[in-house]
């Protein structure tokens, strides 16, 4: 009889113990199920809201078709962002950067302009009187990228460091990967004085510059323009 009763106790003793341990583990599951829910919606919110193509920067496009010589107008303009790596080199993404400009040749809708999209002729226009408009080939485009177009700058000799012309102002930059091939380098006002001297010690273009025969140019503080 003491046995009979020893293994009753001992039963119902097993059976609350197996009891406890699954409902233990039943908890743990749902822990752990909840866990691996917030871990899924911390990651689902973290990819909505991250920018899928990195950071973007804003350029100018043009709205319409338009040919060679066409003078851009706000109308024809729009603002639109794309990613960093995608921008091509000179775009601006101010439109008063490109009005009252000309088109250097025919543009379609949606092309992103850049200085190589505008007819140097027109940047000529309402320079100072005696004044021209040059190229200056240059070894890097790092000092085009830091030389927009309203940039005062002074044009070196890279022979031999003398002042070629001072305070010259930057009207548009050139790239390598500019279809006019001119590549890289800076379109700048100067009078007809200095004209000569610089065309002879720029004459080699990029050649000249790499080889240190060529010019380069040095930033000035941004001041008031001078010119008369």
């Amino acid at each position: 009889m003491n046995t009979k009763v020893g293994n009753q106790r001992q039963h119902r003793s097993g059976t609350r113990v197996s009891r406890a341990v699954v409902w233990r583990r039943s908890q743990i599951r749902r822990v752990l199920a909840a866990v691996l829910v917030a871990i899924a919606v911390w990651f689902g919110v973290t990819a909505a809201s991250a920018d899928p193509q990195g950071p973007t920067t804003d350029v100018v496009v043009v709205d319409s078709e338009a040919g060679s010589g066409h003078e851009l107008d706000s109308g024809d303009l729009s603002v639109v962002s794309v990613p960093v790596a995608l921008a091509p080199q000179g775009a601006s993404g101010s439109p008063s950067t490109w009005v009252g400009q000309r088109l250097a040749a025919p543009v379609s809708a949606g092309d992103v302009l850049t200085p190589a999209d505008i007819s140097v002729v027109a940047l000529a226009t309402g320079q100072p009187p005696g004044y021209v408009v040059t190229h200056l080939p240059l070894a890097s485009e790092a000092l085009v990228r830091a030389a927009p177009a309203g940039t005062r700058v002074d044009v070196l000799s890279t022979a031999d460091g003398t002042v070629l012309a001072a305070d010259v102002i930057v009207l548009a930059g050139t790239f390598e990967s500019d279809a006019g091939g001119e590549g890289p380098g800076l379109f700048v006002a100067i009078s007809a004085t200095d004209a000569g001297p610089i065309a002879v010690q720029a004459g080699g273009g990029t050649a000249s510059a790499l080889a240190g025969s060529g010019v380069t140019v040095v930033l000035r503080p941004q001041t008031g323009r001078s010119d008369s």
